[in-house]
This record gives C-alpha cells, sequence and structure tokens, in this order.
C-alpha cells in the first residue's frame, strides 16, 4: 500500500504566522501563579512564548494579551502547551538563554 508523503514542516500550517514581539502574561495551574513573557511567532491557531522558565507539555494556560489603543482588560486566550524550545544567544563570552514554548490556542474569553 503506498502512503502519501506528508508536507514538509513549512506547508503544514494552515494559518499565517505573524512575526511580531510583544509583552503578554501568562496564567497556569502548574505555575502555581503567572509570570511575564514575550509573544512571538502568532498566528490565528497559536503563539510561541519566549520566558526565562517553561511549564510542562500538555498544561493548560490562559495568556493576557493588552494590545495598544485595544480593550483595557486586553484579549484573554486559553491555550495548552505544545514544544519547548531552548533559544541561546550573544557572544561566546557572554551567552545568555531563554526557553520558548510553543502554544496552540483552544479558546478566547468572550469578555
Amino acid at each position: 500500500m503506498n502512503m502519501p508523503n506528508p508536507k514538509p514542516d513549512s506547508d503544514r500550517r494552515g494559518n499565517l504566522r505573524l512575526d511580531t514581539m510583544f509583552p503578554v502574561q501568562v496564567e497556569s495551574l502548574a505555575l502555581g501563579g503567572h509570570m511575564d513573557c514575550v509573544a512571538r511567532n502568532i498566528s490565528r491557531g497559536g503563539v510561541m512564548l519566549e520566558s526565562r522558565q517553561i511549564i510542562a507539555l500538555g498544561s493548560p494556560i490562559e495568556i493576557r494579551f493588552t494590545l495598544p489603543g485595544g480593550p483595557m482588560g486586553g484579549i484573554l486566550a486559553r491555550g495548552q502547551v505544545k514544544n519547548h524550545y531552548y533559544l541561546s544567544f550573544g557572544d561566546p563570552k557572554d551567552l545568555k538563554h531563554l526557553y520558548g514554548m510553543g502554544v496552540r490556542f483552544t479558546s478566547f474569553a468572550d469578555d
């Protein structure tokens, strides 16, 4: 039986991604509170978050987006952590690192 070839990674994403950078606040029971993150590479289906720590794969999280000129409370998205990333940058003498999490959106608050 012939199986179709899977699409390359670049073709698997059905949603246009916007390469951006803005602060968000993430809440999770796994964290026991909240933490500040940077949202990057956002789409209709999810977002990549830069953070100083990671949340366990599969954990549900809430992300509060406060957009310039938007509503006072911002936008509340619910999602699930799907991937982890380790991001290193700087020069060899001053190497820095951050963690990243790929989050799939599951719903948005009505308010």
